[in-house]
């Protein structure tokens, strides 16, 4: 009798699943990469059913049975498209369904856009630039009702907004749809809006020549103004200022800071260039900027990070990047922060241009950097201008800058780039554009 139960319950263990999905699990489905979401599927409990192709796209299928006492026994399944983040989840059980549409509203902020509720309805719901479709559908009397929920997009960290509630309340707002290649074609979609681009600012500083307990560079001044020209000729730039060796005292920096601070716009981009020394004071737990006229390491004649990040928390801009090719330049960080998930649409850039961004991107962590490299530039210029010069495309945001250049910077020096938002600036997730003239 007791290999009997021992038996049944592995069967139960094995074939069957009573705990329900939830939206942490099919966001993380939808967040994962597609070299790993085959195990992120079969994590929660599903069996591959294979792959299909359809009008060009290859899809993924995933099942799982699920049992409950109180409930009975149903079946959900999973769909994904490779190349793409959508994912479609499908259940038989009407509560669970009724149980996530409500979390959806309750807890995550979303709010209905289209429709009325019945029984073969699709519906739509929305916040900021997130949406997900909620869709019910019955095959016949002898079988169970299948209810569909597709992420068509999800963005983590924006804020909830009242949706859409009508078409006349949004002129804006057309029927479109996705055509045969999209599992749920036939949806509302609201218009994309077009980016308003305002002025670009460059501040690049550049030390070679240093004095007192500072040895010389080689190559900082040569990497600052190759990176300004490479502005100038290839991507919208309205104004620069530039520092280069003796011109980068500490006064001046702070007072080109101060002006920037003063003068800059909502809608402008500010992007700052340094190349130079950096250090990191043990005793303090902090990381400096090293000036020209910098004679010591005392914390008095350097610029902390500290006083980067007041800066940068201080700038009206819509979006700051910080790009440093400087030891420790790595401690500006301070914190996690988290961005949006890039995607190759036009619709990405406006969701990520239109929200405030505050990011840095460095030579390395928290650690020492070479000065010399290739072509008379550090490592990291060198890859740096690299991309910048090849790049044919429109729209270039720092995420794709930096996923370009971190392998050949790591595997040709001992350093390991960073890019993250910069904590406590103001940075609600967009990422900095470069515009190709």
């Amino acid at each position: 009798m007791r290999n009997i139960l021992i038996f049944f319950f592995l069967v139960i263990s094995l074939g069957s699943f009573s705990q329900s999905i939830s939206w942490k699990n099919l966001f993380e489905v939808y967040k994962s990469s597609n070299d790993i979401r085959t195990q992120v599927i079969m994590n929660l409990g599903f069996n591959s059913k294979g792959e299909k192709e359809i009008n060009k796209l290859i899809y993924s299928n995933y099942e799982r049975k699920m049992l409950n006492g109180a409930q009975g026994e149903w079946y959900e399944y999973i769909t994904t498209v490779k190349g793409s983040n959508q994912v479609v989840f499908t259940t038989e059980n009407t509560t669970l369904f009724d149980k996530l549409k409500n979390e959806l509203i309750s807890d995550y902020g979303f709010e209905q856009n289209i429709g009325e509720t019945n029984k073969n309805s699709q519906l739509q719901f929305v916040r900021d630039s997130s949406k997900i479709i909620l869709f019910s559908q019955m095959n016949d009397e002898n079988t169970l009702t299948k209810h569909l929920i597709k992420i068509v997009k999800y963005y983590e960290n924006e804020k909830p907004i009242l949706a859409i509630k009508n078409k006349e309340k949004n002129p804006e707002q057309q029927n479109l749809t996705r055509g045969n290649t999209d599992p749920l074609s036939g949806i509302n979609m609201p218009k994309p809006k077009k980016m308003k681009i305002g002025n670009y600012v460059a501040l690049i500083i550049g030390i070679d020549k240093y004095s007192g307990s500072w040895h010389p560079l080689n190559n900082a001044v040569h990497d600052a103004k190759a990176v300004e020209k490479m502005l100038q000729s290839n991507y919208k730039l309205n104004r620069v200022y530039s520092l280069f060796d003796q011109q980068a005292t500490r006064s001046a920096i702070y007072r080109v800071f101060e002006r920037l601070v003063d003068s800059l716009q909502e809608n402008d981009n500010l992007v700052i260039y340094y190349s130079g020394h950096g250090e990191k004071k043990l005793n303090l737990n902090k990381g400096y900027w090293v000036p020209a006229d910098a004679k010591s390491n005392s914390a008095d004649e350097l610029i902390s990070c500290s006083d980067l990040q007041t800066f940068l928390g201080s700038m009206k801009t819509i979006h700051t990047l910080l790009i440093a090719d400087a030891c420790f330049s790595g401690d500006i960080f301070r914190g996690n922060a988290i961005s949006i998930p890039f995607e190759e649409s036009d619709k990405y850039y406006n969701h990520v241009y239109s929200k405030s961004s505050r990011q840095a991107l460095t030579s390395g962590g928290d650690e020492p950097v070479m000065d010399g490299g290739k072509d008379g530039h550090s490592v990291f210029a060198y890859y740096l201008l690299k991309t910048l010069e090849t790049n044919q495309n429109k729209y270039l945001d720092i995420t794709q800058v930096y996923n370009n250049l971190k392998v050949p910077v790591i595997n040709n020096s001992d350093q390991t780039p960073r890019l993250d938002p910069i904590k406590n600036t103001g940075d609600e997730g967009g990422q900095f554009i470069f515009m190709k003239k």
